[in-house]
């Protein structure tokens, strides 16, 4: 009997047994109403560019409300291949003739425009909103369940609009039904009506939610139901995936920033035609942002703070005024705060909350224990079994050795150990440029830093000879320690202000521009006075340094936050920074050590032991950035190899060509802003740059594997690469061809290399739970041992160890039980696909797997596995670089 350890149970289900077809009726907007509302999207917004789809904020809230037989809606469907694209709703089954749907699709949208477009024509708004009750915008849709026969390794349906289909019917059979779980409870799934179509999935909430045992909050579970696709198993189709969460409601006490996200208003009621039972009640959400009202009052007249909601798909509209006129005036508390009414006339209005926002005291997060995962998915088995849908097969352990050692790991550290560390370092060192000699800069803002960061370099380089001013080792490492305090790199940028003068006769646009650029010159002068304070630092010397910067907390996210000012301008002085935060009760002791081990990393500091690596590493990604904080939208590739035991790192010249330089030297060009920028965008020339780049780095880095002892192993990172290279989508992935752009590569021409494709999003992966007592399992599993294709779960992180039996408890144990422990995480490990997709005639495939999953384990800051593998995992901590 295989031991529950060498097990994982996956909440996923096969399609292969559907029907012929599944049914959906669709409604979409005629033409005329389409470019009417489009013209007004664009008077709207003030766009000259407005994209064709139409601007649909708070319309899918509203048609949510109203009419929840809505599956979900597309603002950017298409009647025919290559017509334009218009909103579209859909409905499952064949609901074509139902008079009484179509009225409410008509009130939805005539409360939409009213809403949004109060002040257009109220015949024009007529016009469109009775469009939704002409017969000839209405139709029935029978989409087939066939798959294409395919080269591919991947399940690809015949009709793309299957995807939607499965998940929209899936759900339907869903709703309503229960979750038992083994302590006896029972929790009704009610559906949320999605506000765009099911890519993301569908949530069901278990309902009604459970109080909070000692603060007056809720929360609950809830089941994402999403369609998925896994690499080797064509055969058994296309997959529905059930993810588990828990969901956390309670008035908000905090407000949001300007980069916070959006909070959400979940609302509950039932049907109008409500038997009531729980299963005929409907659910919707409106994003909002909760923002003080009286900012004036709390500054001026040190009044306590008014936080209100703003709903974010309108601003100029509360939550609460459309709310009313949805619901009964009594059911909705007066005022603009966010106040949970809870059971009320069956109604529940429940502000949720999430980590993003601030939000404190959530029941877990995303952490569901493995009784509960195991009791949600044996109650989902029956209803989708209705579909003809079966649980997909248990995964099981892949039994192969095969260690990475590293002498940065978190095993017994003796003299030898230490004297490797110290070679890794003077090796890097030299190809830097810097001899055997490091400055390392101690900017601080706490008194005992400096002490505590030569205590802390001791730890992990060992005891020093000398170890004064400056810290020199017996095999010549040298590191200076250069004190300072922080001064202008960690104070708070003066805000940007207008006069009354400067505000006078302009509009709150030209007033918003003005900011931005009084903004930009109160930042150019910041960096003018940072460089000098960094110069007069390094009086002169221009080596690579290290620096630890102490910040105040309280800057954090704070409008004048000098962070990004400050680390551009110290890599411009060719200083490699890591900022650590403090507050009142200063540092915890161990965060010096994880900066210091970080700072090692930034500099290129090769983690693992040379002479164990079976194939020499190497990986291609994409750092894709938003505007944010000063820094620019911004997207361009990146490429790491291992050659001759130095990191090395590609970066982009303007042209794209890759430019490969020590990692160090990498790390302080992206925070210093010296390398090409690509655009976002997917025109041909553009693509083109960045396949250009791809292919001259994958034949550079087959070039240095040759010399090479095994050759090397490329980690593709599947997350971001895909939008770039279309052929490592699950649509397109076929094994041992890989197409970048117009070039295909197979073994022969890159004789040198395989490669390994990780997806790491938890959305695209199936969830798992175990029989047994097993808190934390770790290793490689598959559904097929002869597969290239195994899913990873790295190793238990020692921060989780106390919340590790958390996993073996249920939410919902019997009244009484002294194990209840409703407000702790459930830590779980995540799971990771490795998929071998460009392999070698003559390769081990368990070995090539296990060698990248094994790459996880090494890492100069941390002892434990990161996420992603060496040196993937490092390309991605240069994402976070970007400063310009």
């Amino acid at each position: 009997m295989a031991r529950s350890t060498d097990e994982l149970h996956v909440a996923a289900w096969t399609t292969t047994g559907l029907d012929e077809a599944l049914l959906l009726t669709r409604f979409m907007l005629p033409e005329h109403a389409h470019t009417t509302l489009l013209q007004w999207c664009v008077e709207r917004t003030g766009r000259a560019n407005q994209p064709t789809y139409i601007v649909l904020a708070g319309l899918s809230e509203i048609l949510a409300f109203l009419v929840p037989e809505i599956a979900y809606m597309d603002p950017r469907a298409r009647s025919v291949p290559g017509a334009g694209i218009r909103l579209a709703l859909y409905m499952v089954g064949d609901r074509t003739g139902d008079r009484d749907l179509r009225r409410r699709v008509v009130a939805a949208i005539n409360l939409w425009l009213g809403t949004i477009y109060g002040n257009k024509d109220p015949e024009v708004r007529d016009d469109v909103a009775r469009s939704a009750g002409d017969d000839e915008n209405w139709v029935s849709i029978e989409v087939h369940t066939r798959l294409q026969a395919h080269d591919g390794i991947c399940a690809i349906p015949e009709n793309r609009l299957l995807y939607d289909a499965l998940v929209a019917h899936a759900v339907d059979h869903l709703s309503g039904r229960s979750i038992r779980f083994a302590s006896g409870e029972e929790r009704t799934l009610v559906a949320r009506t999605p506000h765009s179509s099911p890519f993301e999935g569908i949530d069901l909430v278990a309902f009604p939610p459970k109080k909070h045992p000692s603060r007056d909050a809720y929360y609950s579970e809830v089941v994402t139901i999403k369609a998925a696709t896994f690499p080797e198993r064509k055969e058994a189709g296309i997959h529905i995936l059930a993810r588990p969460s828990i969901r956390n409601w309670a008035v908000p006490v905090g407000y949001d920033l300007t980069g916070s996200p959006a909070r959400s208003l979940d609302l509950f009621m039932p049907s109008e035609k409500a038997s009531g039972g729980l299963d005929d009640y409907r659910h919707t959400s409106f994003p909002f942002k909760a923002l003080v009202e009286n900012w004036e009052g709390v500054r001026q007249r040190r009044e306590d703070r008014r936080i209100v909601a703003r709903w974010e798909s309108h601003r100029d509209h509360r939550i609460y005024d459309l709310l009313r006129r949805l619901v009964s005036p009594g059911s909705l508390a007066d005022g603009d705060g966010i106040q949970m009414v809870s059971g009320r006339d069956g109604l529940w209005v429940l502000p949720r909350l999430a980590p993003g926002s601030g939000d404190r005291y959530l029941a877990g997060g995303t952490g569901v224990g493995w009784p509960d995962r195991l009791d949600i998915s044996n109650s989902l088995d029956a209803p989708l079994g209705d579909m003809l849908l079966e649980r997909a097969p248990t995964m099981r352990r892949i039994s192969k050795t095969m260690s990475v050692e590293s002498p940065f790991s978190e095993a017994a550290v003796n003299a030898g150990v230490l004297e490797a560390r110290r070679a890794a370092l003077i090796k890097t060192l030299g190809v830097l440029g810097n001899g055997k000699e490091l400055d390392f800069l101690v900017l601080h803002g706490l008194e005992g830093t400096p002490a505590t960061v030569r205590d802390k370099l001791a730890v992990i380089l060992g005891e020093p000879a000398r170890r004064d001013g400056t810290m020199t080792w017996e095999d010549g490492l040298t590191i200076n320690i250069v004190e300072a305090p922080a001064g202008i790199l960690a104070e708070a940028l003066r805000p940007a202000a207008l006069t009354d003068a400067e505000r006078a006769g302009r509009t709150e646009r030209q007033i918003g521009e003005m900011l931005r650029a009084r903004e930009n010159e109160i930042g150019v002068e910041a960096a003018r006075r940072m460089a000098a304070w960094v110069r007069g630092i390094r009086v002169g010397r221009t080596g690579v340094a290290c620096t630890i910067l102490e910040m105040a907390a309280n800057l954090q996210g704070q409008r004048g936050d000098p962070y990004t000012f400050a680390r551009r301008e110290l890599a411009r002085q060719r200083v490699l920074p890591q900022v650590v935060l403090w507050d009142d009760e200063g540092v915890v002791d161990d965060k010096y050590k994880a900066a210091i081990g970080d700072c090692l990393r930034m500099l290129g500091v090769l983690p693992p032991y040379e002479e164990d690596l079976r194939y020499a590493p190497a990986a291609l990604s994409v750092i894709q950035r938003n505007a944010s904080n000063g820094v620019e939208k911004q997207s361009f590739p990146l490429a790491a190899r291992v050659k001759e035991g130095i990191l090395e790192c590609a970066v982009p010249t303007d042209e794209g060509e890759p430019n490969w330089q020590p990692y160090g030297l990498a790390a302080l060009a992206i925070f210093a802003g010296e390398y090409g920028r690509f655009n976002r965008g997917r025109d041909e020339e553009n693509l083109g740059r960045f396949h250009m780049f791809y292919d001259t780095a994958l034949e550079q880095i087959d070039d240095a594997a040759g010399a090479s002892k095994g050759g090397g192993v490329v980690l593709l990172d599947g997350d971001r690469l895909g939008t770039i290279i279309k052929s490592l989508q699950n649509g397109n992935l076929a094994l041992d061809n890989l197409q970048v752009g117009n070039r295909s590569f197979r073994p022969a021409d890159l004789p040198n290399v395989r490669m390994v494709r990780f997806v790491s999003d938890d959305e695209k992966l199936p969830t798992y739970y175990h029989l047994e007592d097993t808190a934390w399992p770790g290793g490689l599993f598959a559904w097929d041992d002869g597969a290239r294709t195994a899913y990873g779960l790295k190793r238990k992180p020692k921060p989780m160890s106390k919340f590790i039996p958390n996993a073996l408890i249920s939410r919902h144990l019997a009244p009484g039980d002294n194990k209840v422990r409703d407000d702790k995480p459930r830590r779980l490990a995540a799971m990771d696909e490795i998929c071998a997709v460009f392999c070698q005639p003559d390769d081990d495939l368990a070995a090539v797997r296990m060698a990248a999953h094994r790459l996880r384990q090494v890492h100069t800051q941390y002892g434990g596995d990161t996420r992603l593998p060496f040196p993937l995992h490092e390309l991605q901590l240069l994402g976070r670089a970007v400063t310009s």
